[in-house]
């Protein structure tokens, strides 16, 4: 799938305008109906914009028409930020290079659609590390990064994406192009732009006066704990003298404006690192112990509940969960980190004895040999995909993925969600992040009833009442999005929310960027659910067995859309990685499948030719998917299964039938040698079976 398809005038004008492609078609539009998220809406069309000049002319044509616009990268925000009734701004197919990379000062300027991973393979080459960290960094664009302020499990030595960016390039609403930086307040350069008649100006005035006026109201709201990325960061923008915007677009989700380049602060990669394993035969324990570990100059403190550890005898680390006492219900993994190696392994074994004392484990080891060290990363890394190769409709949903507390409540906070998910029933992984009091929490529900998106709705409400109790935000790591906007009127007040207006307008008057997210007052949770709306899938009588994966539409639902498909290493997906387009990853073909099994890409589109061609024929069918998505989507067997039907209504091609009788063929072709090996390599019934048969001359 190439170049432009347009359908509306608009858009076609728009197009006229610009080195990018725009493109409006059903497919496209369905393709980026989703993300990693439980949301589905269509946007207006998609742009691939191939420079700031292309993002220029999209800002300014959208103003004229009045048109919203989101920008995204990847698409694997959980919490729907990247979906919406706009146009949507696709970064990651051109604008995807480094502009300026100065080792010596520790700093490298890329645009905002290259990978975070592919970033760090450019630096670590100068022993330097971009230091955020998020699980999708193999796929995770740095203007994502920003958008959700992104971390990840080293954040209590790095901070998160914010802490990590010196500037940023960014397109206003009004079609204006501004550099953030940090000015001080009664300084030169701040004093020039408030001189002239801009919109920068305008939302400097704006942003220093809302600081002042609400400054007891922040002082008094805002949590001080380490990860807080609800809301707009008015804690942080005017501090010590100092304005920054670059601590309000960190985390805006592409409400305030559009960054076409971010100039990031990198870090020295240490020569050394070490870890401690402690074991507990109780959660709440394992939270009392992380106060206590956060004192010992750590990298990381990631928690792994007993869900996990159980889901990991599946993997190729069991033996790394057999090893440990079967009485451990919860797992600290303690990282230490530094340039001498003596001196990190010392600490390790200070944090070992830490715990087999004072801290109470069943069990504390230390590994300082970096495969021993991978071997427990890698388990967990292997562990938490499991969790969504869940059989049937019921599946963790992150709704509350990322709620954040301080990490002395942890023990009071664990023991909230506790209670919560037994009122309610429910079952739920916790884990990941405790050194910064954000646990990843994904309860099971089944997003298909209508019951149960309410009991989704009431858990939130109370899940958002006991964060709140505790100084606590309803999102450490993930941002607002669909999921949880309208909490943050809850969390910080009347006066804040009313602070939170005043920004969005100073920066967005008419609301055309992403609308809905950050400060909304009609968003619902509830709203535009992925499974919602009557959601239902035609009859199906499979011909192949999908019982292991509960039956075949369900095979094509386990795709939760993280986008693992994205990534550059491994196997999958090798048609992405050629063509870079998302139609071309398995998650792209799952998402089409599942909107034509439910009738939503309409009725008559699975059995069409142009489906056919669009959607399965690109699928080689190399498996990869089948062995490394984190949901086990096979697409292969799922491409076998829809071209089976396919050919039962239009008829077997000659193609498929020659190679369902090679064997006859090949006897035939062996008892007729070497007359046959003749005719095969003849350059004129090449090109008659390349014609024929569709079998490319070449081979």
């Amino acid at each position: 799938m190439s170049g432009q398809v347009v359908t509306s005038p608009a858009l076609a004008e728009l197009a006229r305008r610009l080195d990018g492609e725009v493109r409006d078609d059903r497919l496209t539009r369905y393709l980026y109906s989703t993300d990693g998220s439980v949301y589905e809406i269509q946007p207006l069309g998609v742009v691939f914009p191939r420079h700031e000049g292309d993002v220029l002319t999209v800002v300014r044509w959208a103003a004229e028409h009045g048109l919203p616009l989101l920008p995204r990268g990847a698409g694997t925000s959980l919490a729907g930020q990247t979906v919406g009734r706009a146009l949507v701004l696709d970064f990651s197919r051109h604008m995807d290079g480094v502009v300026d990379f100065d080792p010596e000062a520790r700093r490298i300027t890329v645009e905002p659609g290259i990978v975070c991973d592919a970033v760090n393979r450019i630096v670590n080459r100068r022993g330097l590390r971009f230091a955020p960290d998020p699980s999708t960094s193999n796929r995770a664009t740095v203007g994502g990064m920003i958008g959700n302020n992104a971390s990840g499990a080293h954040s209590i030595k790095y901070g998160t994406t914010a802490d990590c960016i010196e500037s940023l390039r960014v397109v206003l609403a009004s079609g204006e192009i501004i550099e953030t930086r940090p000015l001080a307040v009664d300084g030169p350069e701040l004093r020039a732009i408030l001189a002239r008649d801009t919109h920068e100006a305008a939302i400097y005035r704006e942003v220093l006066a809302i600081c002042g006026e609400y400054q007891d109201d922040i002082r008094a709201r805002y949590p001080d704990i380490p990860r807080n990325v609800s809301g707009y960061n008015l804690k942080h923008v005017v501090r010590d003298g100092i304005v920054d915007l670059t601590r309000l677009f960190c985390g805006s989700e592409g409400t305030l404006g559009i960054v076409t380049r971010a100039t990031l602060r990198l870090e020295p990669l240490p020569k050394h690192r070490a870890i401690a394993v402690l074991c507990f035969d109780d959660l709440i324990t394992a939270m009392e112990a992380v106060e206590p570990l956060r004192a010992e100059d750590v990298s990381a403190i990631e928690l792994v509940d007993r869900m996990l550890l159980d889901l990991a005898l599946e993997t190729p680390y069991a033996s790394v969960v057999a090893a440990l006492p079967a009485a451990t219900t919860a797992m600290l993994i303690v990282e230490v980190e530094g340039d001498d190696g003596g001196e990190v392994a010392a600490r390790a074994e200070r944090i070992g004895r830490l715990g087999s004392g004072e801290l109470r484990t069943i069990h504390a080891e230390v590994r300082s040999d970096p495969v021993q060290q991978r071997q427990i990363w890698n388990m967990r890394k292997a562990a938490v995909p499991l969790l969504y190769r869940m059989p049937g409709d019921p599946k963790p949903v992150p709704f509350i993925e990322d709620m954040a507390v301080s990490p002395a409540v942890l023990p009071a906070y664990v023991r909230g969600l506790q209670e919560l998910f037994a009122r309610h029933g429910v079952k739920s992984v916790i884990y990941a992040h405790a050194s910064v009091g954000c646990l990843h929490l994904r309860p099971v529900l089944n997003l298909k009833e209508p019951d149960e998106v309410e009991k989704m709705a009431r858990i939130a409400r109370e899940a958002c009442e006991l964060v709140a109790s505790l100084g606590g935000v309803m999102s450490g790591e993930h941002g607002d999005g669909l999921s949880r906007t309208q909490w943050n009127r809850l969390l910080y007040g009347d006066r804040l929310w009313e602070a939170f207006g005043r920004v969005k307008r100073a920066f967005d008057p008419a609301g055309l960027l992403n609308p809905g997210k950050v400060y909304a007052d009609d968003v619902d949770l509830r709203r535009h659910q992925r499974y919602g709306d009557g959601y239902q899938t035609r009859p199906w009588t499979a011909a192949l067995d999908f019982s292991d994966q509960g039956s075949f539409p369900q095979a094509v639902e386990l795709c939760n859309g993280c986008g693992h498909c994205r990534k550059s290493t491994g196997t999958m997906c090798p048609t992405f990685r050629a063509l870079d387009e998302e139609i071309m990853t398995t998650r792209g073909r799952a998402n089409l499948i599942r909107g034509a099994l439910s009738g939503r890409l309409g009725e008559d589109v699975l059995f069409s030719p142009e489906f056919r061609r669009q959607v399965l024929d690109y699928c080689i069918g190399c498996k990869g998917c089948r062995v490394e998505c984190p949901s086990g989507v096979d697409l292969a067997r799922i491409k076998a299964e829809l071209l089976y039907h396919y050919h039962q209504r239009h008829g077997k091609p000659l193609r498929s039938l020659m190679l369902g009788h090679i064997r006859l063929l090949n006897r035939l072709g062996s008892a007729a040698a070497p007359l046959s090996n003749a005719l095969a390599q003849a350059a004129p019934l090449r090109v008659l079976a390349e014609y024929v048969l569709g079998l490319d001359r070449r081979r």
